[in-house]
Formats: C-alpha cells, sequence, structure tokens
C-alpha cells in the first residue's frame, strides 16, 4: 500500500496522522485506479463524420435563387427549390457510435453552424480502415 503525504509517496504501511491525510490518501488512490481502468479500455474506433449544412426555411438564400433563375438557360426546365449549403467531412475518434454521434452533433453545433439561421443534418459511419 502506497499514500501521498505531502508530496511523497510512502510505500508500505501507511500512517495516516489526520483526516486531512485520509481524504488526500482516498482520492490519490482512487485516481489512481481510475487512470488504470483508462488504460485497459477498449481502443477507440474512427468515424466518418458527414455534416450537412443549410439555410433554415425562410432565411433569404440569394445564391439559390441565382441558380434557380439561370438553370432554365441552361436547358433544365422544371428545377426549383434550389438552395446553396455547405458539407463538412471528417475522421473522429471515439469508444463506439454513440459517443461520435454526439460528439459530432456537439461541434456541429457549437462551431460548424449558426444555429439562428442554419440547420445541420449529421451523418456518423464507421471509417473504413483500408
Amino acid at each position: 500500500m502506497s499514500a501521498l503525504l505531502d508530496g511523497r509517496w510512502l510505500n508500505g504501511p501507511v500512517l495516516i496522522s489526520s483526516w486531512r491525510d485520509f481524504v488526500r490518501w482516498e482520492t490519490e488512490r482512487d485516481m489512481g485506479e481510475r487512470a488504470r481502468r483508462i488504460d485497459c479500455e477498449d481502443p477507440t474506433m474512427n468515424y466518418n463524420v458527414l455534416v450537412d449544412v443549410r439555410l433554415r426555411g425562410g432565411i433569404a438564400d440569394p445564391a439559390g435563387a441565382t441558380i434557380e433563375r439561370v438553370l432554365p438557360a441552361l436547358g433544365y426546365e422544371g428545377v426549383t427549390g434550389v438552395s446553396v449549403g455547405k458539407t463538412v467531412r471528417f475522421v473522429m475518434e471515439a469508444a463506439n457510435e454513440f459517443e461520435a454521434e454526439a460528439r459530432a452533433n456537439d461541434l456541429s453545433a457549437s462551431f460548424l453552424t449558426n444555429p439562428v439561421i442554419e440547420d445541420a443534418e449529421v451523418t456518423v459511419r464507421p471509417a473504413d480502415d483500408t
């Protein structure tokens, strides 16, 4: 058994002289066990993430309107509802698909989109190892 007392590791029987020393010893012991559990966990996997960002309904899309106006002149009749957005692709490490999806949704909401005017659809799939 070992303990950390005044910044030094004590090996062998531990003499704890106060409640504060006991709490410190318990905390350090728990942290060491937690670190060992993390080292023994299954390795993470890679996931392909696709984030499709588009403007919300009711938000003006001048690029989409311009494309829609030009299409008939190029011979593409009957095309309506043109919208311009962006697609972001990346690979993410995670323990499982649920964690990857949660992290990708959080990243999308906090960094990749403007939640006032944009919506995003996040797709997560296991990455090919080839």
